[in-house]
């Protein structure tokens, strides 16, 4: 269970308890058993052997090793990356258990000629996977003994300062959908967007950074003008529903707690009900559910052997 959300849920269990099985709530944690397998990377001639609880045994042409993998990043629902500690520094393992193939190469180093241990694990990657992250500043990957405090994406993340509604129940906590629209697409967008780049602008920092505040405020992201399946990012989620028909003709009407609940209810979900808000009864029945044609999955370079919805509704 995530700490955060204990306090929360002393008044609000059925939400809590719904939000555990969430991906968000799923994104970060300590490895307890890791999926056993076997991977052979043709490039660096490297051989992985997976051997549960978290080790991972690495033969190469010029040596033999083991590394324990401490920390996971992801869900699973689309995969899992892994983390280890050198001292206080974290850095991320070349391989990554995808839920659509198992065991392969983390992204970025498919095409590596050798064992690559040495990617640096900075704030900007911990930021959206876990909460409470404890990293030393002025480092680029070191961090306390335990690097984040809590598992995953907590209250906090969308609702503000929880554990000050929990002292005081007059300090009242954030709704996202009861915000003005750009604040309300702030509260998402704070993870599903990066664009070609993120900029501070003077004398702020995107880590200020609070529900029911804007981003603009604190930073610029430059991004490209989106045409084609290629084109599709793992944090592309904003550009591609900006090119939708839907997104231009309904403006502020449409937005990512339109189709998304992060605190999903137990029952099954009727998929085409957040279409028939907009479209007749007779259109949204001509498929078992609008998203399969409509907001098709394809593959992002950026993300190794997973497939994402494409939030582009054609």
């Amino acid at each position: 269970m995530i700490l955060l959300a204990l306090a929360c849920a002393t008044c609000h269990p059925a939400i809590v308890a719904a939000y555990e099985h969430s991906p968000m709530a799923r994104s970060s944690g300590p490895v307890t058993s890791l999926p056993a397998g076997s991977y052979r990377h043709t490039p660096s001639r490297t051989a992985y052997s997976i051997e549960p609880p978290d080790r991972v045994k690495i033969r190469t042409p010029l040596q033999n090793a083991t590394q324990k993998l401490e920390y996971f990043l992801g869900s699973g629902a689309h995969g899992r990356s892994y983390l280890f500690r050198r001292g206080d520094k974290l850095f991320q393992a070349p391989i990554t258990h995808y839920a659509q193939r198992g065991w392969g190469m983390s992204p970025g180093y498919e095409a590596d000629d050798h064992s690559d241990w040495t990617r640096p694990v900075g704030r900007d990657c911990l930021w959206c996977h876990a909460s409470s992250t404890r990293m030393i500043y002025g480092t680029a990957n070191q961090y306390a003994d335990q690097p984040f405090r809590e598992n995953g994406i907590t209250c906090d993340r969308c609702h503000g300062d929880t554990r000050a509604h929990a002292k005081d129940p007059a300090e009242r906590p954030v709704n996202p959908a009861k915000l003005p629209s750009a604040a309300r697409n702030d509260t998402c967008r704070q993870c599903h967007l990066l664009g070609l780049s993120r900029a501070d602008k003077p004398g702020r920092s995107f880590y200020a950074y609070r529900p029911g505040g804007l981003l603009d405020e604190l930073v610029t992201y430059q991004t490209a003008p989106q045409q084609k399946q290629s084109d599709l990012k793992v944090t592309g989620h904003f550009e591609r529903l900006a090119m939708s028909k839907c997104q231009i003709a309904s403006g502020d009407k449409l937005w990512c707690g339109t189709c998304h609940n992060p605190h999903p209810s137990t029952g099954k979900a009727d998929p085409n009900q957040p279409c028939r808000t907009c479209h007749s009864a007779k259109q949204s029945h001509r498929g078992p559910d609008c998203q399969s044609c409509h907001m098709p999955k394809a593959p992002t370079p950026e993300a190794g052997h997973s497939i994402f919805t494409d939030h582009w509704i054609r």
